[in-house]
């Protein structure tokens, strides 16, 4: 991932649902299994809106208590997400916290977006230059935190869990007897070799950051 040039990102479709960066990427990787989504009219959106944005009663899943039945999908997968009280996830209610800029970084780094545009990097004093540099780094040590590796942990186990119920009910569900390849696909297979695909980029992400930030 380069400091310079446009970001490689492909438009998330659930911006404007105020999604975790992680949950909206995953939901927009869905796009490239069609043989979970596709019922002949080749409408993932449409798909999406009723599958994953609506309510309903599919299943929860029942090692974790605190996600809350007949709601979306979206809602649900919200829940595993390390934030507040509102989180399903025990560990989540004490997430420690980044400066703003910090973790609008992190999130730019998980997303393989740049950190920081050329252009805008340039014009800042040396002072500033220096902040954002060492922003950076502090974001891969505060990644090597116990307590932030075991949310980080527990919450993508909480995805996984949700996409593993929410499947077991779509599978089965007469109304989406039109796609019948939909058992061909495995979305907590899928997820799990994704994220970690995700992970293991960041590191690299922010160190070729820092590389162009130094060079500038």
């Amino acid at each position: 991932m380069q400091l310079s040039g446009s970001p490689s990102r492909q438009s998330s479709s659930l911006d404007s649902h105020k999604c975790s960066p992680t949950v909206a990427q995953f939901i927009d990787y869905l796009k490239t299994r069609p043989r979970l989504w596709d019922n002949g009219s080749g409408r993932f959106c449409d798909w999406a809106t009723k599958y994953i944005y609506k309510a309903t009663s599919y299943g929860v899943p029942s090692n974790w208590p605190k996600i809350r039945p007949r709601t979306s999908l979206v809602d649900r997968l919200r829940q595993c997400v390390p934030s507040n009280t509102k989180s399903a996830i025990e560990t989540g209610k004490e997430m420690p916290l980044l400066e703003s800029t910090q973790n609008g970084m992190k999130a730019s780094a998980f997303s393989n977006k740049e950190l920081r545009r050329e252009s805008a990097f340039r014009n800042y004093s040396f002072a500033k230059k220096v902040f954002i540099m060492r922003s950076v780094v502090g974001i891969a040590d505060y990644l090597q935190f116990d307590d932030v590796r075991k949310q980080f942990v527990d919450g993508s186990q909480c995805i996984k869990d949700v996409w593993a119920a929410w499947q077991v009910s779509y599978r089965a569900d007469s109304d989406a007897s039109g796609i019948p390849r939909r058992s061909l696909e495995n979305v907590p297979t899928l997820y799990q070799a994704w994220i970690r695909r995700v992970v293991a980029q960041v590191p690299e992400n922010l160190e070729e950051a820092l590389t162009d930030m130094i060079d500038r």
